[in-house]
């Protein structure tokens, strides 16, 4: 699994982002970290992919909302990915 750590370019610029640093993890590593059993870390993704299934093909970015409780989905124009 990897993650990604974003942070604003500008705090008044919530249009332009830097990517802080990204890295990789096990499954068991990451569960042990958030200190989730590996059978609801399990329960979560299967909750995820099964949203993201009925999604159009694309390339989206989910990000935890850093002042709420809450995860936002955005899609992704495929050149901007293609750039990173």
């Amino acid at each position: 699994m990897k993650i990604g750590y974003v942070s604003r370019a500008n705090p008044r610029d919530n249009n332009n982002h830097v990517i802080l640093g990204t890295y990789q993890y096990k499954p068991q590593e990451l569960a042990g970290q958030i200190n989730f059993s590996l059978n609801n870390v399990w329960g979560v993704l299967k909750a995820l992919i099964n949203h993201f299934k009925d999604l159009p093909e694309g390339d989206y970015l989910l990000m935890r909302d850093p002042n709420k409780t809450l995860l936002r989905l955005y899609e992704v124009p495929t050149e901007e990915v293609e750039n990173l």
